[in-house]
């Protein structure tokens, strides 16, 4: 065989996200089946990442996937925490174009997840947020606060926003203030 390897617990410390990176590039290197990735992962978990896998149907604790997103998901990791980071990031100082072309792209797929969604589904994801960011300030508070997965229900809200907030409508007109025009 090849050279042992050995891992580690998950430390109070240690990002998850991270943890699972690195879980998956040495079960990738050492070629272990991804049918057995959940239960090799298994006890090396702790705290809260212990906890989601603990919770999770019997049947889901065999599928990595399903691990990966329990874990993430209960340590406050999701899609809009990559959305956030993307729209964060910045060249740094004497940084290599392609490390930081690459990394943007990394943060680009795991906030959509093209794997996971067809193309109108990304496409879909890309246009809400776009809405979301151009609407008015009062009407994307009051959207944002409903936590909407579609277009369709965002626009639908805004809409009835509108209707109820007259002064929104487009966002361009505002309270005069008694003054005359010049």
């Amino acid at each position: 065989g090849g050279l042992p390897i050995r891992l580690t617990k998950m430390g109070p410390g240690d990002d998850p996200e991270a943890f699972l990176v690195t879980f998956e590039r040495v079960a990738t290197a050492t070629q272990w089946p991804l049918e057995h990735w959940a239960t090799i992962l298994a006890p090396y978990l702790t705290g809260s990442a212990q906890a989601a896998y603990r919770n999770l149907d019997p049947q889901e604790a065999l599928q990595y996937e399903k691990v990966k997103a329990a874990i993430l998901d209960r340590t406050g990791i999701s899609t809009e925490t990559y959305r956030q980071r993307l729209r964060r990031e910045k060249y740094p100082p004497g940084a290599r174009p392609r490390a930081v072309a690459q990394k943007v792209l990394d943060l680009c797929w795991r906030w959509l997840e093209p794997k996971r969604r067809t193309s109108c589904q990304v496409a879909e994801a890309v246009a809400l947020k776009q809405f979301l960011r151009i609407l008015p300030t009062r009407g994307k508070e009051w959207v944002q606060r409903h936590r909407l997965k579609t277009l369709a229900e965002a626009t639908s809200l805004v809409e009835d926003f509108m209707a109820v907030e007259p002064e929104e409508q487009g966002g361009l007109k505002t309270r005069t203030s008694g003054g005359g025009d010049r």
